[in-house]
């Protein structure tokens, strides 16, 4: 679920007690495994399901532009699940049908999966400001 950045000071941040924060902050690294952040990081094991069924598949995971939701439906998905664009933007699907954008803006941060504990999924970006998409690579930013 969290591909690129680990928010581990949101994550503490949004839990309830003195005891919860303190444990996330100290221990939340150790708890929370970092995953690369590539595109369509689950497309390779889709292909193994779509081989192994003969009903529809939906793809999961990566997608944040129309060229990479083209890639899974070629893959032979027959639908594609917009996570983190349509937390970034509820209306990402019709702006990419309607042309408006072919990408999301997504800065990959999982702000959003933070804010879960603080009472329900939004974009913190929108608030908060982007980072930058490889953030969770570098050193210099946390």
């Amino acid at each position: 679920m969290m591909r690129g950045n680990v928010p581990v000071g949101d994550m503490a941040a949004n839990q309830t007690g003195f005891p919860a924060r303190f444990a996330t902050q100290l221990f939340g690294r150790l708890f929370v495994q970092r995953y690369p952040y590539t595109p369509l990081f689950l497309l390779e094991g889709a292909r193994h399901i779509l081989e192994a069924v003969s009903i529809p598949v939906i793809y999961v995971g990566g997608v944040l532009s129309l060229d990479q939701a083209e890639e899974a439906l070629q893959a032979g998905c027959r639908f594609v699940e917009l996570g983190r664009a349509t937390v970034r933007d509820p209306a990402f699907a019709e702006h990419l049908r309607s042309g408006a954008v072919r990408e999301s803006d997504c800065d990959l941060c999982n702000r959003c999966i933070a804010a879960m504990d603080g009472g329900g999924v939004t974009c913190v970006s929108a608030v908060r400001g982007l980072m930058p998409r490889d953030a969770w690579q570098r050193k210099d930013v946390r």
